[in-house]
Formats: structure tokens, sequence, C-alpha cells
């Protein structure tokens, strides 16, 4: 898809940046959540859950890694499409893009071993809200040990996480799960 086909059509997608953390931090596509390549394995899931929500819309800086993630994809069984000529052809055609803060937050929770099997389902009705979260950039459940998990959340301002958090209450309540501890830390671009 070229360029400013996207750009009228913006909010049909789920734009996926599969450049670096860096890279995405320093210059994006408005609404773009990042998901590196190198990671896309890690995120088949959470990938499978957005295109049901909408269309999936790939890019890097030309096009080429994007390419592969499309291709890597489609053999998960996920449809997506590629921004013709990556970011570059976005600069280029002088659209919108995005640079600054991001926002990113550990919870962390400790689970007795006998109930990793519900924290598990917790992970996936947490998923199944997350990609439909306002202003999130990128999301990862890390193990540490055998007990204890850390929920790793990067979004665009502090208020789309309170947002996100505020959300959860009925989650929490009927499983039981909240974090032991919540670190939030800003990082300005």
């Amino acid at each position: 898809m070229r360029a400013e086909e996207l750009f009228r059509k913006i909010n049909d997608y789920y734009i996926v940046d599969v450049r670096n953390r860096e890279e995405y931090l320093k210059k994006h596509i408005p609404n773009a959540i990042n998901i590196p390549y190198w990671d896309m394995e890690y995120y088949v899931d959470f990938i499978k859950e957005l295109r049901f929500h909408k269309k999936v819309i790939l890019y890097c800086n030309r096009g080429l890694i994007s390419g592969y993630a499309r291709k890597f994809l489609k053999e998960k069984g996920i449809e997506s499409e590629v921004l013709t000529g990556g970011l570059i052809s976005w600069v280029n055609k002088n659209l919108p893009t995005v640079k600054g803060t991001i926002v990113a937050v550990d919870e962390i929770y400790e689970i007795p071993m006998d109930r990793r099997g519900e924290f598990e389902k917790f992970i996936l009705n947490l998923y199944l809200k997350v990609v439909v979260a306002k202003g999130l950039v990128n999301f990862r459940v890390l193990k540490h040990e055998n007990r204890e998990y850390h929920l790793m959340y990067y979004w665009k301002t502090v208020e789309n996480y309170r947002e996100f958090r505020s959300g959860l209450k009925d989650l929490e309540s009927a499983t039981k799960y909240v974090p032991k501890e919540v670190k939030v830390m800003e990082v300005i671009i």
C-alpha cells in the first residue's frame, strides 16, 4: 500500500512498526505500535488478536524488513500488508510523524506455583483488553524465576496507562491478580 492511501485510511488499520525501539522512538507514523521484527515470534498471538479488530499493515524504513515480517506472519496464518517504501516514502510525502516521550510501565506479579495455569488465563484475558487499548506502543510478558512475572507496557502517555488500568477492575476482582509492585518510567527522546 502506498503512503498516501494509508494516510487516507489510517483509522482502518493497526499500523505495526517493525523497526527497533530506538528507531521507533525517534520517528514513527501516528498511532503505530512497535513490534520489532526480531521479537515478532513472541507476538504472534497478539497480532492474531489485532487482525480481528482491524487490518494490519507493517512498515520499516524502506520496506525490506517489513516484507520479511509479512512473510513470517503469513507462515503463521496471519494476513497483513506492507507500506510500500516504508517510513522513507511516508516522510518524502510530507505526511505527519510522531516522536518524543514514551512511558514504560513494569507491573510485577508474584504467582504461587499451583496457580500458574490460572495466571496464564488471566494473561490471555489481559491480551484481549490491551490489543484495543488507546495509546499502547508495545506489551510484553517476561517471566523471572518460577514465580515472578513482569508485564511490560509502553504507552504514549501516563494517562493512556491509567485509563487502561481503570478498565481492569472487573478482571482483577474476578481473578484476584493484582500487581505486587508497579514501576513507571518516562523516557524522553
